[in-house]
């Protein structure tokens, strides 16, 4: 007898990140890593929206966000090949970013997807247990002389804390070895529930929460008023974070904000870059 999909056994794939080569004009697999040294990072996670409603105005609006701040490391969610193609022809996305996947061919429906500007040395997509084909990737970064873990997912969404239990749970497993891990994305559970937050490990520090007093709600009716408009949603909540678990010398949170808190133009008062705002944070290196 087949097993539900959630049943199955986890599986790993080993990706090629791509980088683009201005003298061929084209995205091509990036096959170095050279180390680097860098005493801040900077990176940002953002649930881009799968939804039509306009699309390409809030996919442009997302994007000049990013490029505004041009984090060293950029995790995304439910991007979908038309938002894919607009990140790969992006100037500055070409300029400085490898991408893990170029050629698009974990994001169908649609995926995660990580960008950095420092060289990929390794990296991963990990099939969780889902109903919603969701998975944990994660790419191995060379810097300061040892490996930084960095890894995006979308948990499964709706009425589903068991299964996201047994996803966490496989996330936190798959990088227990590592020495320093950067976890950012789309966790579909509040921080403020404390049964589904009491999975979190201690020693993952939450950037919002170690540096900042309010509540960061990353979706929030009372702002963005598509959720309150097209979703019909009305509770605010922090679904999105950026955790970070690292050995002194390492990475430690110095910075945090919200992203796309504001409509995408004058002319679109009711329209945001996405349903979720993005987080933007530093990190410093601890001697």
């Amino acid at each position: 007898m087949k097993l539900p999909q959630f049943l199955s056994r986890p599986a790993r794939k080993r990706l090629k990140p791509g980088r683009y080569d201005p003298k061929l004009g084209r995205w091509e697999y990036a096959q170095s890593a050279e180390p680097v040294e860098a005493e801040r990072l900077t990176c940002a996670t953002f649930n881009v929206w799968f939804g039509e409603h306009y699309f390409q105005e809030r996919c442009l609006a997302l994007l000049a966000l990013l490029e505004e701040r041009l984090p060293d490391v950029i995790a995304l969610q439910e991007v979908t090949l038309p938002f894919l193609a607009a990140l790969r022809a992006s100037a500055w996305v070409q300029r400085d970013y490898f991408i893990s996947d170029s050629m698009g061919t974990t994001v169908q429906s649609y995926g995660v997807l990580l960008l950095s500007r420092f060289p990929f040395e390794s990296i991963e997509s990990h099939t969780l247990p889902t109903r919603m084909e969701r998975t944990l990737l994660l790419a191995r970064i060379p810097v300061n002389g040892t490996r930084l873990a960095v890894g995006t997912m979308h948990l499964e969404s709706l009425d589903s804390a068991e299964l996201r239990g047994s996803q966490l749970e496989q996330v936190f497993g798959t990088v227990a070895q590592e020495r320093d891990v950067l976890l950012m994305g789309d966790f579909n559970f509040c921080s403020s529930w404390p049964e589904e937050q009491s999975r979190i490990p201690a020693e993952y520090a939450d950037a919002w929460t170690a540096l900042r007093k309010e509540p960061g709600h990353t979706e929030d009716p009372a702002v963005n008023h598509m959720l309150r408009g097209m979703k019909k949603k009305r509770e605010a909540v922090r679904f999105d974070r950026i955790l970070v678990r690292s050995r002194t010398p390492g990475w430690v949170p110095q910075s945090v904000e919200l992203l796309g808190t504001t409509p995408i133009s004058d002319a679109f008062p009711e329209v945001f870059p996405s349903d979720h705002f993005g987080i933007y944070a530093g990190l410093k290196w601890r001697r």
